[in-house]
C-alpha cells in the first residue's frame, strides 16, 4: 500500500486520514522527539513572579502556552493578562490560550516568528519587556528581531524538546526500514533531525532520493535544505491540515512504487 509519513502521533492526524485512505494512502505516525518538563524552571518561575515589567507574551506553540500557565498555576500566581499583549505564532495555539480564558491579540497570517514581528513592529517596540517561553532547542529568529527593533527580550525555557526514544517506536522503525514511505511530512527540524537519528540514516540525499518531501514552515524547510534534501512542498498555511491538502493536490506518482 502507499504510505505517507507524518512526524506525529496517529491520533493527532484522524481529520486527514480519511481523505489519504480515500487515495489508498496508509499513514505512518512517527512522533521522533518527546516534550518533556523543564528540569530547570527557575527562569521562568522568575519571570511568572515579575511579570508586572513586561509588555508583552509570545507563545510560539501550544506546548508553550501549556507549560506556561502549568507553572503560572503551581505558583498560585494571578496574572491580568489584559494589561500584556499577547502573541500566538498560530491558530491552535491561538485556540488553547481562547479555551484557557485568555484574550489573544495577535496571531499573524504566516505562522513564523518573522510573521510575529511584523505584526508587532506595527506598535512601538523600543524599551518594550518581551517575555517567550519557549523549548529547550528553540531556533526562532524572534528573540534578534525584537532586540534589533529596540526590545528587551527575555527568551525562557518552559519545556525540553528530546528525540524519542527507540525502544518508543520499534514498531513504527521496523514498518518504515522494511517498507520505505513515498512522502515524507516534516512537521519541524527537530522532528526531522530525531527521525534521520532513530533510522540511522547515513546518506540523507540517498535516502530521500525519489520520495516526496513536505516541510511544515519556512524554519523546518531551511533544516532539511541545509543537509542537502530538495524539499518539495510547503504548505502556504503552516498545519499538517494545509500540507496534507497540498499533498493531496500534487503529483502523487512518486507514491506508485511503493
Amino acid at each position: 500500500m502507499k504510505s505517507i509519513l507524518i512526524t506525529r502521533k496517529i491520533r493527532g492526524v484522524e481529520d486527514y486520514a480519511r481523505k489519504l485512505s480515500a487515495r489508498k494512502i496508509d499513514i505512518i505516525g512517527f512522533p521522533a522527539i518527546k516534550i518533556l518538563a523543564s528540569e530547570d524552571y527557575g527562569p521562568l518561575d522568575e519571570a511568572i513572579e515579575n511579570i508586572a515589567d513586561y509588555s508583552a507574551i509570545v507563545f510560539s506553540s501550544v506546548n508553550a502556552a501549556f507549560h506556561f500557565m502549568d507553572r503560572v498555576e503551581n505558583l498560585n500566581k494571578i496574572i491580568d493578562y489584559r494589561r500584556l499583549l499577547i502573541a500566538a505564532t498560530g491558530e491552535k495555539t491561538a485556540e488553547f490560550l481562547h479555551k484557557r480564558g485568555m484574550r489573544v491579540n495577535i496571531v499573524p497570517e504566516v505562522y513564523t516568528g518573522e510573521g510575529v514581528f511584523r505584526k508587532l513592529s506595527e506598535q512601538e517596540l523600543e524599551g518594550k519587556k518581551i517575555l517567550i517561553p519557549s523549548s529547550s532547542i528553540s531556533r526562532d529568529r524572534l528573540p534578534k528581531l525584537l532586540r534589533d527593533a529596540g526590545a528587551e527580550v527575555n527568551v525562557v525555557e518552559a519545556y525540553r524538546t528530546v528525540t524519542t526514544p527507540p525502544k518508543e517506536l520499534a514498531s513504527e522503525i521496523k514498518q518504515v526500514k522494511d517498507n520505505k514511505p513515498g512522502i515524507f511530512l516534516f512537521t519541524s527540524p527537530s522532528n526531522f533531525s530525531g527521525f534521520v537519528e532513530l533510522l540511522g540514516i547515513k546518506d540523507v540525499g540517498e535516502y530521500f532520493s525519489g520520495a516526496l518531501v513536505t516541510a511544515i514552515g519556512s524554519t523546518t524547510k531551511a533544516a532539511i535544505k541545509r543537509k542537502g534534501i530538495e524539499v518539495d512542498l510547503v504548505p502556504e498555511t503552516f498545519t499538517v491540515k494545509s500540507a496534507v491538502e497540498k499533498i493531496l493536490e500534487s503529483n502523487l506518482s512518486v507514491l506508485e512504487t511503493n
